[in-house]
């Protein structure tokens, strides 16, 4: 009996490694590359933890930052106002003002991955919104490729149009605060090992 449950728990480890090795954060859908890699329950108060520290750094260095996943994961939001001239898809010329501060954390592959997220209001029809939003991560990827030596990134861009707003789009307070970046940094299965390791020493 005890040989037929390590079969079959290494049967469903083996379908878990093969589901994980299918798995491709560049092709997958912004949903589904947030919630993955899993933190296991176990695991959430050591992650919470070992997070901290970019928490405490992004809110010093003035971003609005929130937590995803139970504090898991770390969003940085940024007023799209900031970054691009209305209805445009070029990066305003003080935008690196706002961006550079974040490269340090976005390159450490090894620690986060990174997902970026460019939302609008309501105005235009969603296909406009969402060319508009996907050429705005589009930009922003690319102002880290150029800060990368022109090197490829792990950034995974998104436009997201006008799908998922955080105000009412009757208002103008509202539809500003729709149009934002978000900037999410999520734990890789790297750095969920290594904080559980530390907090069982």
């Amino acid at each position: 009996m005890k040989l037929r449950s390590f079969l079959l728990a290494a049967a469903a480890a083996a379908g878990v490694a093969a589901v994980a090795a299918d798995f491709d954060p560049m092709e997958a859908p912004f949903a589904e590359n947030l919630a993955r890699p899993e933190v296991p329950a176990r695991a959430a108060d050591a992650v919470r933890a070992a997070m901290q520290p970019l928490r405490n750094v992004l809110n010093t260095a003035g971003y609005a930052v929130s937590d995803h996943r139970g504090g898991t994961v770390l969003c940085v939001t940024i007023p799209a106002a900031k970054l691009f001239a209305p209805n445009t898809t070029t990066l305003r010329d003080n935008a690196a003002l706002l961006l550079r501060p974040l490269w340090p954390y976005i390159q450490r592959s090894d620690n986060y991955k990174v997902l970026i997220a460019v939302h609008s209001d309501d105005t235009g029809d969603s296909t406009y919104s969402d060319r508009l939003t996907g050429a705005r991560a589009e930009a922003i990827d690319d102002f880290y490729y150029q800060l990368n030596n022109s090197t490829d990134t792990d950034i995974v861009p998104y436009g997201l149009g006008r799908d998922e707003p955080l105000g009412a789009n009757n208002s103008l307070r509202g539809r500003e605060k729709n149009r934002r970046v978000e900037v999410y940094f999520v734990p890789t299965q790297n750095f969920i090992d290594k904080a559980r390791r530390n907090r069982g020493r």
